[in-house]
C-alpha cells in the first residue's frame, strides 16, 4: 500500500483535489476531521486542553467550544503551539493505526492523507510520497476570503503561520497546479492517480520476482 500525503497552503484547493480522488475510488483520511473528533472524544487530550485553556473551553455537553478555542489561539501563538503539541501526536498515532489495519487487509493499493501541516509536523516521514497543491497567492487569498467570509488581512496572517508555499513545492514529490478550471484540475489529479497506481503495480511485480 502506498501512503500519499496531500498538502499545500490555505486556499490552494486541497479539499477539491481530495474530492476528485474519492470520485476515482481512492480512500482519503482528513487529519483535520480526525483532530476535531479527538478534541471531543479523547479523554487525555480533553484533560490537557482544560489545563491549558481552563474548563470553560468545553461546554455543558463536554464538547469543545470551537469559537472560543479559535479566538484564544488566534491571539496567542504560544497557545497555538501548545495545542498542536497536544493534538498532533495523537492524530499521527490514529492515522498510523489506520495504515496498519489497511496493510493487513492488503486490499488498498493507495491511501491519501490530507493535512495542511504535513511538513511542519514531520508527518511526511511516515509517507511514501507527498503531493503539494499549488496556486497563485492572489487566487488563494480570494478563495479563502469568499469561502470563509474573512478579511484579506486575516487570510494573509493565516498564510504567514504556515511554511512558505515555495518551500512546500520544493519538498514535494508531485505538484498539482490549481490556477485554471475544475476540468483541468480533474485531468491533473487523474494523471497523478494513474501514475501512482502504476508505481504501486510495478512495486508489486518486483516483489513477486
Amino acid at each position: 500500500m502506498l501512503k500519499i500525503g496531500i498538502t499545500g497552503g490555505i486556499g490552494t484547493g486541497k479539499s477539491e483535489v481530495c474530492k476528485i480522488l474519492e470520485e476515482l475510488g481512492a480512500p482519503v483520511l482528513y487529519a483535520d476531521v480526525i483532530a476535531k473528533n479527538l478534541l471531543d472524544t479523547d479523554e487525555n487530550i480533553k484533560s490537557e486542553i482544560k489545563k491549558l485553556f481552563g474548563v470553560d473551553i468545553y461546554d455543558h455537553n463536554n464538547k469543545i467550544n470551537r469559537k472560543l478555542l479559535a479566538k484564544k489561539i488566534f491571539l496567542n501563538d504560544d497557545y497555538k503551539n501548545k495545542l498542536e503539541n497536544i493534538v498532533h501526536p495523537v492524530v499521527t498515532n490514529s492515522i498510523l493505526k489506520i495504515f496498519k489495519n489497511l496493510e493487513v487487509k492488503k486490499d488498498t493499493p493507495l491511501i491519501f492523507v490530507e493535512a495542511a501541516l504535513i511538513y511542519e509536523t514531520g508527518f511526511n516521514k511516515n509517507l511514501d510520497y507527498t503531493i503539494v497543491i499549488n496556486s497563485d497567492i492572489e487566487t488563494c487569498i480570494n478563495r479563502v476570503m469568499k469561502r470563509d467570509n474573512v478579511s484579506r488581512d486575516d487570510v494573509i496572517n493565516r498564510i504567514k503561520s504556515q511554511i512558505h508555499q515555495k518551500k512546500k513545492v520544493e519538498l514535494a514529490d508531485f505538484v498539482i497546479h490549481n490556477n485554471s478550471t475544475i476540468e483541468d484540475l480533474k485531468k491533473n489529479v487523474k494523471f497523478i492517480f494513474d501514475l501512482l497506481m502504476k508505481i504501486k503495480a510495478n512495486k508489486h511485480e518486483s516483489k513477486r520476482t
